[in-house]
C-alpha cells in the first residue's frame, strides 16, 4: 500500500477542481485509478481542452464540436503553433471530485454510521457519519476542508458552539490547523485525524484506511493533536509553524528558510540538490544564470573608458574659474561617482572585479540556513538534530544520505 500525495491538493484549492479526465490524470498521476470511483461526471461539457504538447505554454484549446462524432480541439495561440486535434464525446466530459462519495468511502471504512444530512451552511464541513463506541457514547464525525488557517479555524469554531460534547474531525492535512484550533480540541475532548495518514492506495483497487476509527484512535477515544504523530517521524509545514516529530518526540517551531531547504533534502535521500534551485534562484533559457566561474562587474574596455572620464573631468575642475559655482558641484558630483563606481568595479592592478558565482552564493545562502535551522531544532530536539547533523552533508551539493531509511511524512 502506498499514501497519498496528490488527492489532497485537490481538497485545497479555493474554488475546486473540475476538469476532462487528461486534465485528472495530470493532476493526480497514478493515484487516479483509487480515486476515479470518487469522480462524478457533471452534464456540462468542456468548451476548452488542455495542451496535449509537453511543455506547452499559453495553448489552451478551443473545443469546437461539428456534429456527435466531428469534434476537434483547435489551438488558442495567435498564430496558431499546434495542429488541431480530434476528440470523442467522452474526452470533453467533465469530472469533479463528489464529497458525498468520499464521505460514504469514509464512513463505510471507517465504520461509522452514515449521516445524510448536511450540518451546517459552510461547504467545508461535513457530517461524514456517528461513531457509535456503545449504546451511551456516540460522537459525530466531521469531514473538514478548508484551504487556509482562517477558514479552518472558523470551522472548528462553528463545530465547538453547535457540538458540546466530544467529537472527530477528520482533514486532508494538518497544514492549516493552527494552536487556536488544536487548543480549543484539546478542551472539548475532541479528536483531530489527518487522511493523510491514514487513507492509502492498495496496489489494486480502490482507496482504504489504515483500519476503522476505533483502531486509529487513541485507547482511551481521543486522537492526539497538531503534531500528534508521535510514533511517525513528521517534518510539516503548517502555515507559519513546522511540525517535526522524530523517535516518538514532536515540536512546532515557527518558520525558518532552512526547514524549508531541510525538507526537500528529506524528500530526496541520496539525491544531491542544485542549491540554485533550493534557493529559488534557477533560471532557464537566455535569462538562466552561469553556474561556474564569476561574472565580471565590468570589462576592461569600460573601466579605460570611466578612468578617461574621471581624468578629464578632474582637469576640468582644476581649470575651474573659482566663482563658477554651478559646473563646480556639477563636475564633483560626476567625480565623486566615477570614483565610486571604479572602487566597486576594479579590483588588484586595476583589473575588472569579479563577483561570486550565482552558484556559489546559492550554497553559501543554503548552507547557511540549514546550518541555523538545525541550531534551532538542536534547543528543542536534540536527537532529531543530532540524526541531521549525521545525515546531511553540506559541500557543492546538499545531499541527505541516513545512515538507517526513515520513512519521513510531508
Amino acid at each position: 500500500m502506498k499514501k497519498l500525495q496528490r488527492l489532497w491538493w485537490v481538497f485545497e484549492q479555493p474554488y475546486g477542481v473540475c476538469g476532462v479526465w487528461i486534465e485528472w490524470r495530470r493532476y493526480l498521476g497514478a493515484e487516479l485509478p483509487a480515486v476515479a470511483p470518487l469522480l462524478r461526471k457533471l452534464k456540462e461539457r468542456s468548451e476548452i481542452y488542455p495542451c496535449p504538447v509537453p511543455g506547452a505554454v499559453g495553448c489552451q484549446r478551443r473545443v469546437v464540436v461539428h456534429g456527435q462524432d466531428d469534434i476537434v480541439a483547435v489551438c488558442g495561440l495567435t498564430p496558431k503553433e499546434c495542429d488541431s486535434v480530434k476528440l470523442t464525446p467522452e474526452d470533453i466530459v467533465v469530472y469533479e471530485l463528489d464529497l458525498k462519495r468520499f464521505c460514504g468511502f469514509l464512513a463505510q471504512s471507517l465504520e461509522l454510521a452514515p449521516v445524510a444530512e448536511p450540518l451546517h451552511p459552510r461547504n467545508d464541513i461535513r457530517q461524514v457519519g456517528t461513531w457509535v463506541a456503545s449504546a451511551t457514547a456516540q460522537r459525530p464525525v466531521f469531514l473538514v476542508t478548508s484551504v487556509d488557517r482562517v477558514a479552518f479555524d472558523g470551522a472548528i469554531g462553528v463545530l465547538l458552539v453547535s457540538f458540546q460534547k466530544p467529537f472527530v474531525v477528520l482533514t486532508p492535512r494538518l497544514r492549516f490547523c493552527g494552536a487556536t484550533a488544536i487548543e480549543g480540541l484539546k478542551r472539548r475532548g475532541a479528536a483531530l485525524l489527518a487522511l493523510d495518514g491514514i487513507v492509502v492506495r492498495p496496489a489494486e483497487g480502490r482507496l482504504a484506511t489504515l483500519g476503522t476509527l476505533p483502531e486509529l484512535l487513541a485507547p482511551s477515544g481521543s486522537a492526539a493533536l497538531g503534531a500528534s504523530t508521535g510514533d511517525r517521524n513528521v517534518f510539516r509545514r503548517e502555515q507559519d509553524f513546522w511540525v517535526l516529530s522524530f523517535e516518538g518526540k514532536a515540536i512546532r517551531l515557527k518558520h525558518l528558510a532552512g526547514l524549508a531547504h531541510l525538507v526537500e533534502l528529506l524528500r530526496t535521500p541520496g539525491k544531491p540538490l542544485d542549491v540554485l534551485a533550493l534557493t529559488g534562484r534557477a533560471g532557464d533559457g537566455e535569462n538562466a544564470v552561469v553556474a561556474n566561474g564569476g561574472i565580471e562587474l565590468a570589462d576592461d574596455q569600460a573601466l579605460r573608458t570611466v578612468r578617461a572620464a574621471l581624468q578629464q573631468r578632474e582637469q576640468e575642475l582644476a581649470r575651474l574659474a573659482k566663482n563658477d559655482w554651478d559646473r563646480r558641484g556639477t563636475l564633483e558630483q560626476e567625480i565623486s561617482q566615477l570614483r565610486q563606481y571604479l572602487e566597486q568595479s576594479q579590483g588588484r592592478g586595476g583589473r575588472a572585479r569579479k563577483t561570486a558565482s550565482a552558484a556559489e552564493k546559492a550554497r553559501k545562502a543554503a548552507s547557511a540556513a540549514i546550518t541555523r535551522a538545525m541550531a534551532e531544532i538542536e534547543q528543542h530536539h536534540p536527537e532529531l538534530a543530532g540524526h541531521l547533523k549525521s545525515s546531511v552533508q553540506l559541500g557543492i551539493t546538499p545531499v541527505y544520505i541516513p545512515g538507517r531509511e526513515v520513512d519521513w511524512n510531508f
